[in-house]
């Protein structure tokens, strides 16, 4: 990050840090992912619904910015990431480290 700061303005900095996002997110959506992936969540199912989780005041990258300004883009698609980020966490769970 020290070297990216060199290279770029403060304010680029800034906007490359975090951009406050809010954002909708149906729990169904939700219950499927982490169905898909094999996640558990503390030991139950959540009801599948169509009630909307609102206002999610969630700090993340700006993807687009971090592509314009220094030509960057994820190497790992959302599912792989997801996948191994859930592996990741279940190791210690499971005792597998």
């Amino acid at each position: 990050m020290e070297r990216i700061q060199e290279l770029l303005s403060e304010e680029d900095v800034q906007k490359l840090k975090s951009v406050p996002k809010r954002r909708s997110l149906y729990k169904r959506e939700i219950v499927r992912v982490r169905k898909e992936f094999g996640a558990g969540v503390y030991g139950y199912d959540p009801l599948l619904s169509d009630d909307v989780i609102e206002g999610f005041g969630v700090k993340a990258l700006d993807i687009a910015m971090a592509a314009e300004v220094l030509g960057w883009a994820p190497v790992v698609g959302l599912e792989v990431g997801l996948k191994e980020t859930i592996r990741y966490f279940e190791k210690p769970i499971r005792g597998s480290y």
